[in-house]
């Protein structure tokens, strides 16, 4: 049996260009899921515990990814994010237009 898929990636860099997020949502039929990854340049020096290492191998062996600093997020999760984030539009793009009236008037 063929499953329609469907992969959509949004890959955004943080302005200070030390920070990244993806947006990655697999719509394959049967499986809905919204996966959202950070990522931080740079390394700490904090070394993992043998326990979290292990932990990190079964999953990559596994899956093949890692699933670090993830977050996922169910059909009814990704529709709340969505209305979260067109609220959030609505109002930016109404301080744009704020910011360019003023700016226009000085």
């Amino acid at each position: 049996m063929n499953k329609k898929k469907i992969v959509i990636e949004k890959f955004i860099m943080c302005d200070c260009y030390g920070h990244s997020m993806l947006l990655h949502y697999d719509g394959t039929e049967g499986f809905r899921e919204l996966d959202v990854s950070f990522w931080s340049r740079g390394h700490w020096g904090e070394v993992m515990s043998f326990r979290e290492r292990l932990r990190w191998t079964w999953k990559i062996l596994r899956t093949g990814n890692p699933w670090a600093d993830s977050v996922c997020l169910n059909p009814k999760k990704i529709n709340e994010l969505a209305d979260y984030m067109i609220k959030l539009k609505e109002i930016v793009n109404k301080q744009i237009e704020e910011d360019k009236i003023k700016s226009e008037k000085k």
